[in-house]
């Protein structure tokens, strides 16, 4: 991947690529960063050693690929001040980070500009175990599909997916399953601590098999989840009786529940902006 990188944004997505990027041997001066307010860019630029500025033109004029790392609802007003920078020139690979976006909506924003890939990340980024859903516009070349995994690969792991509804199914599967897990993780230690363990050895504990189990999942790719499931799991024992009050409970249905309603309202987002 040659060339500049700008990011718009100086948010936790922005800084975890970013850094990432600088972090695997990219020069910082072909890093740059631009944001209304100064805080976090010069906090940024103390840590990574990166350009930073005021000026999303300004920012964007040298660059090759330019990130759009801002929420969504100010996307169109971003864009608008970006057209004449970014729209008139064919030679910038556009990435989006915005969920709800799609790569026609940004294309008429950016007047008809066509070389966009969208990406779906997660917060595990921040410590670069990310995992990144990515969708390219039809036609994008090898060279622009290339410096988009480059800069994935920055903050974690990435996928390809085929149509950008999928990305809304990334959405329900990675993008958001941080606070899924967060959330099961904090009714386990809730319920150590009911049974008169201290905040901090019930934390450790859950954590611990967490990500134990994350673990042994990455190293037995030979192994389906289920035969992962059922080689700890001894029909009477204590993790069987666990699993079927999980069971009863409907704990998968209730999962798939909440996946659908996440990739429901992802959907309903693309109508929005």
């Amino acid at each position: 991947m040659n060339g500049k990188i700008a990011f718009i944004g100086a948010g936790n997505m922005a800084g975890a690529f970013a850094g990432g990027l600088v972090s695997s041997g990219m020069a910082p001066s072909l890093v740059s960063l631009s944001a209304p307010h100064m805080e976090k860019l010069d906090a940024l630029r103390a840590r990574l050693g990166v350009s930073v500025t005021a000026s999303n033109a300004d920012n964007v004029r040298d660059a090759d690929t330019v990130v759009l790392a801002v929420k969504p609802q100010v996307m169109e007003k971003c864009l608008t001040e970006l057209m004449s920078e970014i729209g008139s020139m064919e030679g910038k690979l556009v990435i989006s980070v915005a969920a709800g976006i799609t790569v026609e909506r940004l294309s008429e924003l950016l007047g008809g500009h066509r070389r966009i890939v969208r990406f779906m990340p997660n917060t595990p980024a921040l410590i670069g175990r990310g995992m990144t859903g990515m969708f390219a516009a039809p036609g994008l070349g090898d060279d622009d599909l290339r410096t988009a995994e480059k800069i994935a690969s920055a903050a974690g792991k990435w996928v390809w997916v085929k149509t950008e509804d999928e990305i809304n199914t990334v959405t329900a599967l990675s993008g958001s399953s941080p606070a899924y897990f967060f959330m099961i993780m904090e009714a386990m230690v809730e319920y150590g601590v009911s049974r008169g363990m201290d905040g901090k050895s019930a934390r450790d504990i859950v954590e611990g098999g967490a990500i134990g189990s994350i673990l042994l999942a990455e190293k037995s790719p030979e192994k389906t989840l289920a035969e992962l499931r059922e080689a700890v799991t001894s029909k009477g024992g204590t993790t069987f009786a666990a699993l079927e009050a999980f069971r009863k409970g409907n704990l998968p249905g209730t999962v798939k529940d909440g996946l659908k309603a996440c990739e429901d309202r992802a959907a309903e987002m693309a109508k929005l902006f």
